[in-house]
């Protein structure tokens, strides 16, 4: 893969077009691990957690939010990059219903379409974990759950 985008001339921020949005880790290759704890930071205080499972949801909440940002850059590069320096990794993988994606900028909505597809299933992510902390909140402050 890196090998890919050092050919291409792409920003090495498209290596985690492949590993970034799926990976374990939350801060990728690329990415300032010192922004994320400060964003992080900043989600836990505003989810104001308490107790092991709100700590839990509100970790992945920021999760989920920082992972959708790096969605949108990762679009933003894959949109703007010219037809000739889309990485090779979007080349060949099939449409929905079956064919290949074929003709100008085939390539830049292929790449779209796999990062439209991350994208949803990152959000569904953000928004159980989040509507999950709120309930547990919501218990917690009713009294029905422990802190």
């Amino acid at each position: 893969m890196a090998e890919i985008v050092e050919k291409s001339g792409l920003p090495a921020c498209l290596n985690a077009l492949k590993h970034g949005l799926t990976a374990k880790v939350v801060v990728v290759s690329g990415e300032d691990a010192t922004v994320w704890e400060a964003f992080e930071r900043v989600w836990l205080g505003e989810l104001a957690p308490r107790g092991a499972a709100e700590e839990f949801l509100a970790h992945r909440v920021a999760a989920a939010a920082w992972r959708l940002l790096r969605v949108e850059r990762l679009e933003g590069s894959l949109a703007s990059a010219p037809l000739e320096q889309v990485p090779a990794l979007l080349a060949g993988r099939k449409r929905k219903g079956g064919g290949e994606w074929h003709g100008p900028g085939a390539r830049q909505y292929q790449g779209l379409a796999i990062l439209g597809r991350h994208e949803s299933a990152i959000e569904r992510s953000f928004f159980r974990s989040l509507s999950a902390l709120r309930k547990l909140q919501s218990l917690r402050l009713r009294g029905s759950v422990g802190d």
